[in-house]
């Protein structure tokens, strides 16, 4: 990743975990997320609830950790905008 502007506004976000929408060059747009850009406000709880979730889940191998945090956190990531974790595919589509 590439840093080219100031991005403080991030750590004032207002909830616990947020992240980019995936793109992906042949399918489009899906409702996952990247783990590129990732907003997270650590807690222990959650925390300790992944450590227990993650000795049992079920992913293909290749798609290490961000399969795993679209199944822990899918239904509770709040979207942030594309600008902040622009990819190849975005361009490619454009």
């Amino acid at each position: 990743m590439l840093v080219q502007c100031n991005f403080d506004e991030l750590f004032d976000l207002p909830f616990p975990f947020g992240a980019v929408p995936n793109v992906y060059r042949n399918l489009g747009f899906k409702l996952d997320f990247n783990a590129g850009v990732l907003v997270l406000h650590p807690n222990h709880t959650a925390y300790k609830s992944v450590l227990t979730r993650i000795a049992d889940a079920r992913y293909p191998p290749g798609e290490a950790e961000q399969t795993f945090l679209n199944l822990y956190f899918g239904m509770d990531v709040v979207r942030l905008p594309y600008v902040y974790n622009a990819n190849l595919a975005m361009h490619e589509l454009s």
